[in-house]
């Protein structure tokens, strides 16, 4: 599993993504927010992210404000996750934000 923390511009962390291959070999990707109302907490974050990639659940709304930065993220993780996991099928995450396949 792969785990990368989304930062806002003061290097601050508000979000969590995992990738991780699952057991028919694709690559699947979670993401977590943290909550306006709530405090940083990287452990379940990083909980929900993972529960949110076996789930094929990414987000159900990014804030638009953080949107650059969530998905500057999701791409970086997507090249890394292709480098370490190198023979897995890709699943696309943005699909999935959609909900589609």
């Amino acid at each position: 599993m792969l785990t990368q923390f989304i930062r806002d511009e003061n290097n601050v962390p508000f979000g969590v993504i995992v990738a991780i291959q699952d057991d028919d070999g694709y690559i699947r990707y979670g993401v977590s927010l943290q909550s306006p109302k709530d405090h940083w907490d990287r452990d379940l974050g990083r909980k929900i992210a993972i529960g949110r990639a076996y789930t094929d659940v990414m987000l159900p709304e990014v804030p638009q404000k953080k949107e650059r930065l969530v998905l500057h993220s999701l791409n970086e993780m997507m090249k890394r996750a292709r480098r370490y996991f190198k023979d897995a099928k890709h699943v696309n995450p943005y699909m999935l934000a959609l909900g589609n396949d």
